[in-house]
C-alpha cells in the first residue's frame, strides 16, 4: 500500500466517525460569494432604532415612522387613563406589550405542563403577532388592582366592562408601521414606545 491509499483508508475513517457521531461534514467550498451565500453587513449588524413617548387621544390609525432597516420588534409601555373621574380618583392601567415584525407563531397548548409553536402564522392580513399585559387601578373601588393579559393587542387595557383602550400594529412598510387606537369615551392611551 502506498501513501496516497492510507491516506484514503483514514479519510474516509475519520468522515465516517464524524458523521456517525452527528457531526456534518464541511463540504469543499470558496468564500467567494458564489460557491458559498455571502451574508451582509446590514443583516447582522444592528441598525439604528427609534423610541419615544406618544399620547393618543382618539380613535383613529397613526403612523409611526422609523430609518432602522429591517426592524425586528416594537416595545410599548405605558398607561391608559380615564379622564373622566373626579380629580380625587384616578383609574388608570399600565400597559406592557410587544409585536414581532416578522414570521412568528402563538404558542399553542401541547401538554399538560407544555406548549408549541401552531397555529396560522402571523403576519395575518397585515396584522403581526403581538401581545400585552395590564393592571388597572381603580381608587374609586375597594380590592382596586385587576390584571389583564390580552394575546393580540400591543395595547389592552380591560375594566369589567370589557376593553377600554386598544392598540395594534398592523401594515408594516419600510420606513413606518402602523398602529390601529380603539378608546372608550373618556379614556386616552400615553407611553413610550421602542422600534428595533
Amino acid at each position: 500500500m502506498n501513501e496516497q491509499e492510507i491516506r484514503k483508508i483514514i479519510k474516509d475513517e475519520v468522515n465516517q466517525q464524524m458523521f456517525q457521531a452527528g457531526k456534518p461534514q464541511v463540504l469543499v467550498h470558496s468564500h467567494d460569494g458564489v460557491n458559498s451565500q455571502r451574508i451582509l453587513e446590514s443583516s447582522i449588524i444592528p441598525t439604528t432604532g427609534a423610541m419615544g413617548k406618544i399620547l393618543f387621544i382618539r380613535n383613529a390609525t397613526y403612523t409611526l415612522n422609523f430609518s432602522s432597516k429591517n426592524p425586528s420588534l416594537i416595545l410599548f409601555n405605558g398607561f391608559a387613563l380615564n379622564n373622566t373621574v373626579p380629580a380625587s380618583a384616578a383609574v388608570y392601567a399600565y400597559i406592557t406589550g410587544n409585536a414581532v415584525l416578522s414570521s412568528c407563531y402563538y404558542f399553542q397548548p401541547d401538554t399538560t405542563s407544555s406548549v408549541k409553536i401552531g397555529g396560522t402564522k402571523c403576519p395575518i392580513d397585515g396584522v403581526f403577532a403581538q401581545c400585552s399585559s395590564c393592571l388597572l387601578i381603580d381608587s374609586t373601588i375597594l380590592g382596586n388592582a385587576t390584571p389583564h393579559v390580552d394575546q393580540f393587542n400591543i395595547i389592552a387595557a380591560s375594566t369589567g366592562s370589557g376593553l377600554v383602550a386598544k392598540g395594534t400594529i398592523q401594515n408594516l412598510t419600510l420606513t413606518s408601521v402602523q398602529l390601529q387606537v380603539t378608546l372608550t369615551a373618556g379614556w386616552s392611551i400615553l407611553g413610550n414606545f421602542t422600534i428595533l
